[in-house]
C-alpha cells in the first residue's frame, strides 16, 4: 500500500514521504486495513523493526489533528527518551510533543500543552493517581511492548493503567508487541483487532555454533575460523572483517565486560585510520561525561579499539554514548546484557547469545525462550544487512540439539498477569481506593474483574483472599476507613498513594519517624534504604565482616529493629544489604568520589546514580509523611537531607552546588577557593573563575550570568509583593 492511499491529511502525507516513507510494511498495511484510522483497538503483534512504531504515529497524529490527544506509553525511561527524539518531526506541522518520566508527586498540570505524550508506565499511573486534567481529552492510548503484562516488577504497573484508562477514557487503545503466543488474548481483553505478522525488513537466521560450524534453522551452514579460544569473539570478528558489526549478550555485567575485553584485540588490528580517529573521540567523550573512575577508563580504552560494553552499571551518559557509536558504525563490537534486548532499538548484523543460563537462586537456568526471542530479534540492520544472525553457543552435540529445538525452533511462553501477587495487590488496591473514593467493597472488586488476570482466568475469584489481606493490612496500618460495606483512604493513605510508594514502604517510615532515637543520617539513610522501593545492593565475600562491625559499633544509631544473625542467619543478611546502601549513600552526601565508591561498595556508576536518585525520592516521601504526621520538627533535618542526598554533598556547599553548571567537584573547588556562596561568585572576576580546575572561561561566563539571573528574578519578585502589600 502507498502511503499517498492513506486517508490522512496532506500535510502528513508529505512529511512522511520527506522522510523517505512511500509505501507501508506489511504489518502496517495490515493494521490500516483492519481499521486502525478509523478508532480500532488493536493489538500489533510483530518482530522488531518491522514498523510498529510508525503504525502508532499514524494514529496519534490523524486523532490529534481531528482536536484530540495521544498518550504513548513505554516500560523504560531509556525507550521513552527515544520515542520522544522520533516523534519531534511531528512538530513542523504544530503537533507539540512532550515527555514526562519522573517526578511522581504531581498532577502535571504543566502537560497541558502537549498534544502527544510520551510516558513510562508508571507516570501514567501517578498522573491517574493526582486525577491529572492532561487525560481527559487522550483519545488513543498506544502501549508499547505490551508484553510487559508479564514482567514480575513492572506488569501489574502497566495491567492496571490500562484497566484505569478502560474505564476513565473512551480512548482507542493500540497494544505494540514482539511476536507472542497468546497475543490474542490480550486483544480480546482490549476489545481489540489482533493484528499478528512474522514479516521482518531484514530475514532473520537463528542457529547454533558449536566448533567451526554455525548450524542454522533453514538447514544452512557456515564455516567461522577461529581466532582465539572464545568462540564468540571468533564469531563477533567473523562479522566485523566482512564489513558487519556484532551484538554479543551476556548474562552479567563481568561477562559482558570480559566479552568486551576478549573480542578487542581481533577488532582493533582491522580498523582504519579514519575510524580510530573518530574513536578516539568517543573515548574523550566518555571521560568527560562525568567523573573519571576505573569503569569509565576501561570503557574508553576499549572503545579506542571499536568494542564496549553496555550494562546498568554505566551512567545514562556513557550508555547513549555507546549507543550513538554503535549506532553511527564506529563501534563494532557491543557486549550487553540482557536489558539491551528489551530497551533502545539497536540492531546488529549478528547477534551472538553467548550463554543461555543466568544465575537465580543458588544455581543457573535456561533463560526463557521470549528472553532468547528478543535478544535475536536485534539481528539485522535494516538498510545494510541482506539478513541479520541470531547464533547461540553450544558445547557439544547434545547442547546443540537442544538449543536448536528448545529456543531456535521454540516458541514464545505465553504472557501471563502477574497482578495476583501480594505487593502488587497492596500497591494498586490503595491507588484504585484513593483515587476513586469512596467506594463499596463490591466496586473494588468489580474493578480487579475487569483486569487482564480476571480475562484470563474466567474472574477475579482467586486473588479474593489475598485482597482481603491485603484490606487488612491497609486498614490496621491507618491508610484505609472501612464501614456499612463502604471504602474510603485516610489522609495518610491518600498521600502514601501521591507519593507513589509501596504502602509497606510507608509502614516502615511511619515507625522510624516515630522512634525517639536521637536524629542521625546513618539512621534515617538506613529506614529508606530498609524499604522495598529501595533498589538492594548484593553482598559479596569481603563486605560481610565490615558491615557486621559497623553494626554492631552503632547499633543505636539504627530507627530499624536488628535481626539476630544466630536466629535468622537470612534476615540478617538482607539487614547487612541494607546498611551497604546507606553506608554508600553516607559516603555520597559526604563527597567521596564516584570511583572511590565503585571500588568500595563493588558498583558502577549506573547503580549509584539509580540508588541516589531512590533515596532522594524516598526521603521527599518520608518528609512528606511527618508533615502528615505533623512531625514539623523533624521537616528541616530531613529536606537538608534530601538535598544532599540529590548533589552528593556537605551541608556547607549546598548554597553553591544547585548553581549552573556547577556540580558537587566543581562546588567543592569553588569552596575550596573561597567562592562559598552565590554572592561571592557574583564578586569574583571572571578570570579568577576561569582559572580554577574544570572550570574554564565559557563556563564561569555562564556561572555569572546565572547567578545574576537568579538575583534579578528575587528582586522581581520582592517589588510585586511590594506592590501588593
Amino acid at each position: 500500500m502507498l502511503v499517498r492511499e492513506l486517508d490522512l491529511p496532506e500535510v502528513v502525507l508529505s512529511l512522511l514521504e520527506q522522510y523517505g516513507v512511500k509505501s507501508l510494511y506489511p504489518p502496517q498495511e495490515a493494521a490500516v486495513r483492519a481499521g486502525l484510522l478509523k478508532g480500532e483497538n488493536m493489538v500489533l503483534a510483530a518482530p522488531t523493526a518491522s514498523g510498529k512504531t510508525l503504525v502508532a504515529e499514524l494514529c496519534m497524529v490523524k486523532k490529534v489533528l481531528e482536536g484530540g490527544r495521544a498518550l504513548y506509553l513505554v516500560p523504560l525511561r531509556a525507550l521513552a527518551s527515544e520515542k520522544f527524539e522520533e516523534f519531534s518531526k511531528w512538530s513542523k506541522l504544530g503537533v507539540n510533543v512532550g515527555i514526562s518520566t519522573g517526578d511522581y508527586d504531581s498532577a502535571g498540570h504543566d502537560l497541558e500543552k502537549y498534544d502527544i505524550l510520551v510516558c513510562t508506565n508508571e507516570k501514567a499511573d501517578a498522573l491517574m493517581r493526582h486525577a491529572s486534567d492532561f487525560l481527559r481529552g487522550v483519545e488513543v492510548v498506544v502501549a508499547d511492548e505490551v508484553h510487559v503484562l508479564n514482567d514480575p516488577d513492572r506488569g501489574a504497573t502497566l495491567e492496571v493503567v490500562l484497566t484505569r484508562l478502560k474505564r476513565l477514557t473512551r480512548a482507542q487503545l493500540l497494544a505494540l508487541s514482539a511476536t507472542i503466543e497468546n497475543a490474542g488474548e490480550i486483544s480480546d481483553w482490549i476489545q481489540g483487532k489482533l493484528v499478528f505478522s512474522d514479516w521482518r525488513p531484514v530475514p532473520l537466521k537463528e542457529g547454533v555454533f558449536l566448533k567451526n560450524l554455525i548450524e542454522f534453522n533453514d538447514g544452512s551452514k557456515l564455516y567461522v575460523e577461529r581466532v582465539g579460544k572464545d568462540p564468540a569473539v571468533d564469531l563477533a570478528f567473523d562479522t566485523v572483517k566482512n564489513g558487519g558489526q556484532a551484538l554479543i549478550f551476556e548474562s552479567t555485567r563481568r561477562g559482558a565486560v570480559a566479552a568486551a575485553n576478549a573480542a578487542a584485540p581481533a577488532v582493533s588490528r582491522i580498523l582504519s585510520r579514519h575510524e580510530k580517529r573518530a574513536l578516539r573521540e568517543v573515548a574523550r567523550e566518555v571521560i568527560s561525561s562525568g567523573e573519571k573512575t576505573r569503569i569509565s577508563e576501561k570503557l574508553s580504552s576499549l572503545i579506542e579499539r571499536g568494542v564496549a560494553f553496555h550494562h546498568a552499571g554505566l551512567s545514562y551518559s556513557q550508555r547513549k554514548i555507546v549507543e550513538a557509536g554503535f549506532r553511527g558504525n564506529l563501534i563494532k563490537v557491543l557486549s550487553a546484557t540482557p536489558t539491551l534486548a528489551a530497551g533502545v532499538n539497536l540492531p546488529a548484523r549478528r547477534v551472538i547469545v553467548r550463554n543461555y543460563k543466568r544465575s537465580e537462586g543458588f544455581g543457573r537456568i535456561p533463560i526463557p525462550v521470549f528472553e532468547y526471542k528478543q535478544m535475536a530479534g536485534r539481528a539485522g540492520r535494516p538498510k545494510y544487512d541482506a539478513v541479520g544472525e541470531a547464533v547461540l553457543i553450544a558445547k557439544s552435540e547434545r547442547e546443540k540439539s537442544f538449543l536448536l529445538k528448545e529456543y531456535v525452533n521454540g516458541k514464545a511462553e505465553k504472557v501471563e498477569s502477574k497482578l495476583s501477587s501480594e505487593r502488587a495487590l497492596r500497591i494498586h488496591s490503595l491507588s484504585v481506593i484513593a483515587s476513586e473514593q469512596p467506594l463499596r467493597e463490591e466496586e473494588l472488586v468489580n474493578f480487579f474483574g475487569e483486569t487482564f488476570y480476571a480475562w484470563q482466568r474466567g474472574g477475579c475469584l482467586q486473588i479474593i483472599p489475598t485482597l482481603k489481606d491485603v484490606l487488612s493490612f491497609l486498614l490496621e496500618n491507618g491508610f484505609i476507613k472501612m464501614g456499612d460495606g463502604m471504602i474510603e483512604s485516610s489522609v495518610l493513605g491518600k498521600r502514601v498513594s501521591e507519593l507513589y510508594v509501596d504502602p509497606l514502604s510507608a509502614v516502615k517510615i511511619v515507625k522510624g519517624l516515630k522512634c525517639e532515637k536521637e536524629i542521625s543520617e546513618i539512621g534515617y539513610l538506613h529506614l529508606i534504604c530498609s524499604t522495598p522501593d529501595m533498589p538492594q545492593l548484593y553482598l559479596v565475600r569481603k563486605d560481610y565482616v565490615f558491615l557486621h562491625r559497623f553494626v554492631e559499633e552503632n547499633e543505636d544509631l539504627f530507627l530499624t529493629s536488628i535481626p539476630d544473625c544466630d536466629a535468622d542467619p537470612v534476615e540478617y543478611e538482607w539487614f547487612l544489604s541494607e546498611v551497604k546502601g546507606a553506608l554508600l549513600l553516607k559516603e555520597w552526601i559526604d563527597e567521596r568520589g564516584e570511583d572511590q565508591i565503585v571500588e568500595r561498595f563493588d558498583v558502577g556508576s549506573g547503580d549509584i546514580y539509580r540508588i541516589v536518585e531512590s533515596a532522594e525520592w524516598l526521603t521527599y516521601a518520608t518528609c512528606e509523611i511527618a508533615k502528615v504526621l505533623g512531625m514539623h520538627d523533624k521537616l528541616s533535618f530531613l529536606r537538608e537531607l534530601r538535598e544532599r542526598i540529590k548533589y552528593g554533598v556537605k551541608k556547607e556547599l549546598l548554597n553553591l552546588v544547585s548553581l549552573e553548571g556547577v556540580g558537587r567537584v566543581r562546588a567543592r573547588i569553588l569552596f575550596n577557593a573561597g567562592i562559598k556562596s552565590p554572592g561571592d561568585l557574583e564578586k569574583t572576576p571572571v578570570e579568577r573563575l576561569a582559572s580554577l580546575p574544570t572550570i574554564g572561561e565559557n563556563l564561569a561566563r555562564k556561572m555569572k550570568a546565572h547567578v545574576e539571573g537568579k538575583k534579578e528574578v528575587k528582586r522581581r519578585i520582592t517589588k510585586l509583593s511590594d506592590f501588593k502589600a
